[in-house]
């Protein structure tokens, strides 16, 4: 994603997510050149598992951080308990 994202779209792009697990990218295409028509970049969020359960605002950040088509369709609200 670094070498797509990056300095275009993003000055630099964090290796992990705020809870250190790597971030998810899918696609339609491959990274060959031709745009892609759909498009999501996930974080598992703070228990680092997949959900896949969108929900838009949530309060559970066991739950996954959904970003596709150029916006969130399933993201945190609120501040995370410790």
């Amino acid at each position: 994603m670094t070498t797509i994202l990056s300095p275009t779209y993003m000055k630099s792009l964090p290796p992990k997510d705020g809870w250190g697990n790597d971030f998810v990218y899918n696609s339609d295409v491959d990274f060959n050149g031709i745009p892609a028509q759909a498009y999501s970049i996930l974080s598992y969020g703070r228990d680092g598992k997949a959900d896949l359960r969108p929900g838009l605002a949530t309060t559970n950040f066991d739950c996954d951080i959904i970003y596709q088509q150029g916006g969130f369709s399933q993201y945190p609200e609120g501040v995370q308990q410790q």
